[in-house]
């Protein structure tokens, strides 16, 4: 199934409200949500209205993760924004991915089970927005 949000508060609707009752009615195992931050580049968005409505999407996230163990979410971040950090800063696990000659490289920065690998912010935010050139 695929769903699209066209605003940062239908995607907010999605994952707070709709987001588990589709794992439940189709028996996914596997979520993707991509570029989840984009539409908060929008200078319309007041910082703190960003902020309220990614501290929702986190919240129906985590239900997610709490109702729904086998159920693996995978979250993008392509477009730099200044809010990067709240998600980064909640996620289990995060991967860099890089084309490597015909391959992907894949550097993982964070694991729960290596906390040596939580990398600061400082360190985190260029390494996740790295511009690569195109191989092939």
């Amino acid at each position: 199934m695929t769903t699209r949000a066209f605003t940062i508060y239908q995607l907010a609707n999605l994952v707070t409200r709709e987001l588990s009752a589709v794992i439940d009615e189709h028996g996914s195992k596997f979520v993707i949500i991509s570029d989840i931050l984009s539409m908060f580049n929008d200078p319309s968005i007041e910082a703190k209205e960003a902020s309220r409505v990614i501290e929702a999407i986190k919240g129906g996230l985590r239900e997610v993760k709490k109702k729904r163990r086998d159920v693996f979410v995978l979250v993008t971040l392509t477009a730099k924004t200044p809010y990067d950090h709240l998600i980064t800063d909640s996620a289990d696990l995060l991967l860099n991915l890089s084309p490597a000659n015909s391959k992907v490289a894949a550097m993982l920065l964070k694991h729960p089970c290596k906390p040596s690998l939580q990398l600061g912010e400082e360190i985190l935010r260029p390494v996740l927005h790295q511009r690569y050139r195109t191989y092939g």
